[in-house]
């Protein structure tokens, strides 16, 4: 306060500076002139002005008692000293108040308002405007509310977020103030939304909680279809055993819908359920009644192998020759699955029984037909002694001169597919002079690819002269077929001459093994 007071005190300007010794007077009129540096005092000094007037009244200047040296400098401008008892002027900037100012207030006492800034950090300006009023501080917000003019306020002049609870009256916000889903859970009091704000037909499945609609909620018979949106209706909001016939849309039961033994005869229409109602694995054995499946209720080609017990197909379960081959895995049908004494010949379909069918070293001679084994069934050598009947060689079984005989020679498989037997390969040498008049190929396994586009041939030949016997491959020529290789040439062949053949395949067949039958004659 008392450096405001000592600044305020020196802004004017005096045309003087001295310090007196003693006390000096004269005239109002005169003019006192000092020219010395110093003018001290050695007590207490006053300097009193008359003034232009000669009256009672006068200016003192004068110092209380000092505590300790002091110096008080007058500016070197015009101007006038400022008290701090009087009005103050100040036709100046005035500069360098680093505390404020300070405003004692109509009563001396210990309050006083400071005006003061911030410690700049470069040239600012606060500007009052030209006008009577009163400076609006943060502290007066009951003042800026009176300042506000009756709907001025735009949504523009708000901050983000400036307007909260408190500066809102309570009961003013209507549906208008209210952007579109901006309400959410959490700002709805538990029990606050009742009938009256629930707009119809809006609520659908995903609103309710599980379980959150009992039957005290609900008021009785008021549910109507057309209340439920598509699926909102589920097992939780269902109360068990309620769900009448009359509930149920047509088809909308499927399989998985039922559980597993929950249909009985009670539960079925009779003669209701179709082929078409099963899926696919659907009726396992706990489903069907024992002793109820007819022979109208199976599929043709349904039952396998498997499906039959052991011993339960006898003469009475096959239709007369309808097993074939085919029919018959590889070792299916053992002495356990036939019933003793009930396959009858009518059982069998042509062909049905090959050698795969066949259990080894069981045919009998009774199980042959007469006149069924030929030539080529009768393997080289296999005929001796034991294997002829007594006295059953007749003069007519030998020709005179020249005797026909048969030899069957097996032939490899040439290996992959497209692969050869080159010419050359040695199939037989006689040791005696013969004549070759037929020559058969049976394949024990079928040819592939074979085709009259891409010819395979197997071809005979007398090493000594030429081919015997050709045979183009138009077809695949079927298991154990005996195929005549036509026209023979060459036939004569010189004791220990070779007999050889050559398969081509020409890049596409595949040919097997096969036996290459010969029939030739020689002299006795």
């Amino acid at each position: 306060m008392n450096n405001l007071k000592q600044v305020l005190r020196l802004l004017g300007v005096l045309t003087f500076a001295f310090v007196f010794f003693g006390t000096v007077s004269g005239s109002a009129q005169a003019a006192l002139t000092f020219s010395a540096t110093d003018i001290a005092s050695d007590g207490a000094f006053t300097l009193t002005f008359e003034g232009a007037t000669a009256n009672a009244f006068e200016v003192t200047l004068t110092s209380v008692d000092p505590g300790a040296d002091a110096t008080i400098t007058l500016p070197a401008q015009t101007g006038t000293v400022l008290l701090s008892t009087a009005a103050q002027t100040a036709a100046g900037s005035i500069a360098g108040v680093a505390n404020g100012f300070e405003f004692e207030g109509a009563t001396d006492n210990g309050f006083e308002t400071t005006l003061t800034v911030t410690d700049p950090t470069a040239d600012r300006t606060i500007t009052f405007p030209n006008e009577t009023g009163t400076v609006v501080t943060t502290g007066s917000a009951n003042v800026v509310t009176g300042m506000i003019t009756d709907a001025t306020i735009l949504a523009a002049d708000f901050a983000a977020g400036a307007v909260d609870t408190a500066a809102i009256l309570d009961g003013t916000i209507l549906t208008g103030d209210i952007a579109a889903d901006t309400i959410l859970a959490a700002d709805i009091a538990t029990g606050a939304v009742a009938t009256a704000e629930i707009l119809d037909a809006t609520i659908l499945a995903a609103d309710f909680a599980a379980g959150a609609v009992d039957t005290a909620a609900i008021l009785n018979g008021t549910i109507l279809a057309a209340d439920f949106a598509a699926g909102a209706v589920d097992t939780a909001a269902i109360l068990d055993g309620t769900i009448l016939t009359g509930d149920i849309a047509a088809d909308t039961i499927a399989a998985v819908d039922i559980a597993i033994g929950a249909v009985a005869t009670a539960e079925i229409l009779d003669a209701t359920i179709l082929a078409a109602d099963f899926a696919a694995g659907a009726v396992d054995t706990a489903a069907i009644l024992d002793a109820t499946i007819l022979t109208g209720d199976i599929a043709a080609d349904t039952i396998l192998a498997g499906n039959i017990a052991t011993g339960a197909v006898a003469t009475a379960e096959i239709l007369d020759a309808t097993i074939l081959a085919a029919d018959f895995a590889a070792g299916a049908v053992d002495t356990a699955a036939i019933l003793n004494g009930t396959i009858l010949a009518a059982d069998f379909a042509a062909g049905a029984v090959d050698t795969a069918a066949i259990l080894d070293a069981t045919i009998l001679t009774g199980d042959i037909a007469a006149d069924t084994i030929l030539a080529g069934n009768i393997a080289t050598g296999a005929v001796a002694t034991a294997e002829i009947l007594d006295a059953t060689v007749a003069s007519v079984d030998m020709s005179a001169g020249a005797k026909t005989h048969t030899v069957v020679i097996p032939v490899p498989d040439p290996g992959a597919a497209n692969a050869d037997i080159t010419a050359g390969y040695v199939l037989w040498t006689p040791s005696v002079a013969v004549t070759i008049t037929k020559v058969y190929t049976a394949a024990e396994t079928a040819w592939v690819a074979a085709a009259a586009a891409n010819d395979a041939s197997v071809v005979v030949t007398n090493a000594a002269v030429g081919a015997v016997a050709t045979l183009a491959v138009v077809t695949n020529l079927a298991v154990g077929s005996n195929t005549d290789m036509g026209a023979i040439t060459n036939a004569a062949v010189v004791a220990g001459t070779n007999v050889t053949i050559a398969v081509t395949t020409n890049g596409t067949a595949d040919a097997p093994r096969q036996n290459i039958q010969i029939e030739y004659t020689t002299t006795n």
